[in-house]
């Protein structure tokens, strides 16, 4: 694992400031820090670095450096680019082998000067082939929710500020801890509260290293709170649960095969029957997935070779047959184009997307992104943070067995008159009436078809398919 500090210091120099960095460097094991504004000419760099026992550092700029990284002989980094508003490095993890690039960012207050950055990121973007990711202060707000308190923020600056993050094919890394990341007092005295710190990673970083996780540390010693960024390795499930594809409705045999498996007598009372024939009709789905749709992803590589192959044998003898052949080859990788679509759209959970919007790069990176949001890198127990696996797997299981196995709790049914009455009776025998079957059904039946799956794996596209 990788730690890291990115933190607008705003002044390195006082003993509060470095007394807080060696006990966050010591606390949470730092491999690198990024320092902004830390006022200080770079001869003074070597003195930081060995009161923090580090052994490397590097700024953006020769005089008046406003971007200051140093790190641990377990990482390797060389400088790519710099300017007075970035500093690119290219990173590598010795132990492990892993490879990336990352910009420290410490933006212009100007607007316009702010423009020259985001085009840096567009160079970076086409010049990173690799795993990227960009952090700092941008001194640049997304949205107006990203600050209370103060002047509104300028639309104009958000929405350059957002170009230029589509633009580089970036995405919010998000966020543990206080939203805003700076407090800040205007001079006549009115309190303000903005997000101006964030980290960014492409397409890659999300699929080489997505248990990436970045922490709002408290604020103290500067007007800006630390991020503390933590590497984790890849979170892969021992186990993973049946998942209904909304791919599977495209195919015209898909329906004979659910009421053929669910057609098969299942005995027992009413609710034995229901979790056999819903059991028996997963396992019959997932054989069938496996033997019809196999990986989507390999099915349009090897659907693009075969029409790469279908051109080519038409191209050197045209006729009926190579013609036809070229034609179906075309048309088997549409739908192949088709189910992959499906597939990473349900992943991502991008419900405005419509079917064709083809844009797999953007899918790819939302559902590595969706997958990190269910990650759990770390937990609280006796006021120690638990970052390794098996700790945290054993905790948690020691945790929920103590908690089913405590008998329950007397209730003092005499409180319970203390509540007040807020609904009629009337109403609450309404609440409390069983559902019509109409009413179970319009119910279902107005869901949207692609939603988010059950607990069980299951859609509400299938549930229509099974109850129609």
């Amino acid at each position: 694992m990788i730690n890291g500090l990115i933190w607008n210091i705003r002044g390195a120099k006082n003993r509060p400031s470095r007394r807080r960095l060696k006990a966050l460097s010591k606390l949470h094991k730092l491999n690198f820090i990024v320092l902004l504004e830390p006022f200080l000419n770079e001869l003074e760099v070597p003195k930081v670095a060995e009161l923090l026992h580090f052994t490397n550092y590097m700024t953006n700029l020769n005089e008046s450096s406003k971007i200051w990284i140093l790190w641990d002989g377990s990482l390797s980094m060389s400088r790519v680019s710099s300017n007075n508003q970035a500093l690119s490095v290219e990173i590598a993890h010795l132990q492990s082998g892993s490879e990336a690039f990352m910009t420290l960012i410490y933006a212009s207050c100007s607007n316009v000067e702010r423009r020259n950055l985001w085009s840096y990121f567009r160079d970076c973007s086409q010049s990173f082939s690799k795993a990227w990711a960009v952090g700092g202060d941008f001194n640049a707000l997304l949205s107006p929710d990203e600050k209370l308190g103060g002047r509104p923020p300028d639309p104009a600056s958000c929405r350059e500020f957002q170009s230029a993050i589509d633009g580089a094919g970036l995405i919010d890394a998000g966020f543990i801890g206080s939203k805003f990341t700076r407090y800040g007092i205007s001079r006549n005295g009115q309190r303000s509260w903005t997000r101006l710190d964030r980290v960014l990673t492409n397409s890659q970083w999300l699929s080489s290293l997505p248990s990436t996780s970045i922490t709002h540390l408290s604020r103290t010693c500067s007007d800006h709170c630390p991020l503390l960024s933590n590497i984790h390795p890849t979170l892969t499930p021992q186990i993973k649960p049946f998942k209904f594809q909304a791919m599977w409705s495209k195919h015209p045999q898909f329906q004979s095969i659910v009421m053929s498996a669910w057609s098969i007598e299942a005995p027992g009372n009413p609710l034995e029957t229901l979790s056999s024939k819903l059991k028996n009709t997963k396992n019959v789905l997932k054989t069938w997935n496996r033997e019809i749709y196999g990986n989507v992803f390999q099915n349009v590589r090897s659907n693009e070779d075969r029409v790469l192959k279908a051109e080519l044998d038409h191209q050197s003898n045209p006729n009926s047959t190579t013609s036809e052949s070229l034609s179906e080859a075309i048309d088997r990788l549409n739908e192949t184009i088709l189910h992959e679509e499906i597939f990473l759209r349900q992943k991502t959970k991008e419900k405005w997307l419509k079917e064709r919007d083809r844009n797999n790069k953007f899918f790819h990176a939302a559902m590595h992104h969706q997958r990190n949001l269910g990650g759990v890198t770390k937990i609280r127990h006796n006021g120690n943070w638990i970052t390794d696996k098996g700790m945290i797997k054993d905790l948690a299981s020691t945790y929920f067995e103590k908690a089913l196995a405590e008998e329950g709790k007397r209730t003092h049914h005499g409180l319970l008159n203390l509540i007040p009455k807020l609904i009629s009776p009337a109403d609450n025998h309404m609440l409390l009436a069983a559902p019509s079957e109409e009413e179970i059904k319009e119910a279902i039946f107005s869901s949207p078809l692609e939603s988010a799956p059950g607990p069980d794996g299951s859609e509400v596209s299938s549930t229509l398919i099974v109850g129609t």
